[in-house]
């Protein structure tokens, strides 16, 4: 993914030029460790936030289908 985000943003920013395929290259390798350390700290917050929410069924008409757990 983070390849595709920096093969759209030299194209877009630069073009078609030539030794276009360095610049791609360069701006991945910046890319891939900052989505990697991002990922680290986001995804353990996302796993406690959804581990909070409580399904109760099948949804009955007026009776809310998502409960959230208050610690």
């Amino acid at each position: 993914m983070t390849f595709i985000m920096a093969l759209i943003g030299v194209l877009r920013n630069f073009g078609l030029y030539k030794g276009f395929e360095i610049k791609i290259i360069s701006t991945w390798l910046t890319m891939f460790p900052v989505a990697f350390v991002c990922g680290l700290i986001i995804i353990p917050v996302a796993n406690r936030m959804t581990n909070k929410i409580k399904f109760s069924g099948q949804g009955d008409p007026g009776k809310p289908v998502v409960k959230l757990q208050k610690d």
